[in-house]
């Protein structure tokens, strides 16, 4: 919790990430899910927004139980090793005494697929198909790296996502597609970590093919094939391909043998080589969709090509769409760290009293070198009205209220202790009393050696 009240200060009812972190501190929840949140968090000795990574926690209630502790290292372990510029990075996993285990993965400016989906609705219209097709194309590209992943030995391990949806496919603000989330993910060759149970069902309702719908431990890749497939349907049209009146009568359409409706039906003018790639994706047995991942890819590549949509196109979308979104959750961001910013200055003047931030700083050192310049120009000033009494360099001194022979003795002592002994009173000439001051000036001024 912040001290003081601030408009960006993290619930203290909800601390999902603590303090004592090694390298880092969280600032704002960004994301909430059925396990955990994932936090935008900062650098420790960071100063503002800069060095953000996302922090994904454990819900409370999963931070104690070992099936979800092994599915964090499991999603840690795969995601480092993938290594795709389509795939969200894992950069750290950290275990906090209190919290458990917490991913510490790369910050991606951007959104969801889900949040673009629920922006599309508001505005009633759907998204172009040169659009779907490039992000169709990288999401394809993240997932065949994920799904080609090799051993020491050069064999494949396997994998598959199998929890591919528009809350798991991340677009940012530079038009790159993100893979993440491979926290259920399966592998058929593991040997120390098993991931799933088998005849589990693992995903979301809406987003299962249907050998995953059935329970079917033998699925592999073309799983992730079927579930990509709904989500451009959904993307192209802005309707679930099985939809049913509820999640479960959805997977009992999923599970059944009759097809989607033809994309090209709801969305005229889409290329038929997008509709063909996507209805392929969606055959209800495997064997009929792609092969791989790649081979989807290349296929909505073609399309995106010939749409002329690329990252500048796919990036001006993004901004269009949810453009003030992420604008609003960056200054929340900023608000969060400026916040923490503060309190840190606040705290460390409380343990320093004589600590003060830079700017504070910044105007006394120049305060204390004018007060210096000042002494010193009295100084000059006072040596010259030692050496000519009543001369001009008295008269300035008198005028900004100083004594010359004070300033000279706290100064210059020296100075003074060098001067001739004064001779007696008798001895010294006396200016006749009707000379005024301005008169013995001008003789003075006629002595010889003036």
């Amino acid at each position: 919790m912040l001290p003081g009240p601030s408009p960006w200060a993290v619930p203290e009812a909800d601390p999902p990430v603590s303090q004592r972190f090694s390298g880092y501190e969280p600032l704002v929840p960004v994301a909430h899910g059925g396990m955990g949140t994932v936090w935008a968090a900062r650098r420790k000795g960071v100063r503002g927004a800069a060095g953000l990574v996302g922090i994904k926690t454990m819900l409370p209630r999963f931070a104690e139980d070992p099936h979800f502790q092994r599915m964090f290292r499991v999603e840690a372990k795969i995601a480092s090793r993938i290594g795709h510029r389509n795939v969200g990075a894992i950069l750290a996993l950290e275990e906090d005494p209190r919290q458990g285990l917490c991913l510490v993965m790369e910050w991606i400016e951007g959104s969801s697929l889900q949040t673009v989906l629920d922006a599309c609705r508001e505005r009633g219209v759907t998204t172009p198909y040169g659009v779907v097709a490039r992000i169709g194309a990288q999401a394809a590209r993240g997932l065949h790296a994920a799904h080609e992943l090799r051993d020491a030995g050069g064999a494949r391990l396997g994998l598959v996502h199998r929890d591919v949806s528009p809350h798991n496919i991340l677009v940012s603000i530079d038009g790159t597609v993100k893979i993440i989330d491979f926290g259920i993910a399966k592998a058929v060759e593991r040997v120390d970590n098993p991931t799933t149970y088998s005849g589990q069902i693992k995903g979301k309702m809406r987003y299962l093919s249907p050998e995953q719908a059935q329970g079917d431990d033998a699925l592999d890749h073309r799983a992730d094939i079927f579930t990509l497939g709904i989500v451009l349907y959904l993307l192209l049209t802005g309707a679930h391909p099985f939809e049913g009146n509820h999640d479960l009568a959805t997977m009992r359409r999923i599970i059944l043998a009759e097809p989607a409706t033809a994309p090209l039906a709801a969305v005229p003018g889409c290329p038929a080589e997008l509709g063909a790639a996507i209805l392929k994706a969606l055959a209800k047995e495997p064997r009929e969709r792609f092969a791989s991942m790649g081979d989807l890819a290349a296929a909505l590549e073609a399309v995106a090509a010939s749409s002329g949509v690329g990252d500048a196109e796919l990036s001006a979308f993004v901004r269009e769409r949810v453009g003030g979104r992420i604008a609003a959750r960056a200054a929340k961001i900023e608000g969060a760290a400026r916040a923490r910013d503060e309190a840190v200055a606040r705290s460390e003047a409380a343990v320093d009293p004589g600590a003060r931030p830079d700017g504070q700083r910044r105007v006394l050192r120049a305060a204390a070198l004018g007060a210096l310049g000042m002494a010193l120009g009295a100084t000059i000033l006072a040596g010259l009205a030692l050496a000519r009494p009543g001369g001009p360099a008295a008269a300035i001194l008198e005028s900004a209220g100083l004594a010359a022979s004070p300033v000279a003795a706290l100064v210059a002592p020296a100075q003074v202790a060098q001067r001739k002994p004064v001779p007696a009173p008798s001895a010294i000439p006396r200016a006749p009393a009707a000379l005024s001051a301005r008169q013995e000036a001008r003789r003075r001024f006629r002595e010889p050696g003036f």
